[in-house]
């Protein structure tokens, strides 16, 4: 194990990976090298090109730009449209139509259930009934 200096902070530090298996350690800390991370990626204007691509990416698909995504999911007050629960939120469409086309903006959760049952109300009926059911019972 040999001493080193971080190339962030400058601190110095002992390496912790072995020198013969060609690994490379440039900082002394995991938040050394997410603050590096993102310094360079504000010197390289990573931040602003991933709105513009985010931007292309729902004008493409679902015919919704930055601005009016960002004003539905205001009007949802950051909830799912569903559930009501604060959490990471999707545009959910509708295969069948294709692109671009959307019918909600839902939580990642919400959507991975509508696709499990592929879009068909009567397997949510009937999930819903054996909630009933299994509730109602002595189970």
């Amino acid at each position: 194990m040999e001493s080193k200096k971080c190339v962030y902070c400058g601190k110095e530090y002992i390496s912790k990976l072995p020198k013969n298996r060609g690994l490379l350690q440039k900082y002394c800390s995991i938040d050394c090298k997410e603050k590096a991370r993102t310094k360079r990626r504000k010197e390289q204007g990573q931040f602003e090109y991933k709105g513009k691509c985010k931007n292309r990416k729902l004008k493409k698909r679902y015919g919704l730009t930055l601005n009016e995504y960002n004003n539905i999911i205001n009007q949802q007050n950051s909830k799912c449209k569903i559930c009501g629960k604060e959490s990471k939120l999707v545009v959910d469409h509708d295969h069948s139509l294709g692109y671009p086309h959307y019918r909600g903006i839902i939580c990642f959760s919400c959507n991975n259930v509508l696709g499990l049952v592929n879009d068909d109300p009567q397997i949510l009926e009937n999930i819903i009934q054996y909630l009933k059911d299994w509730k109602g019972g002595d189970a």
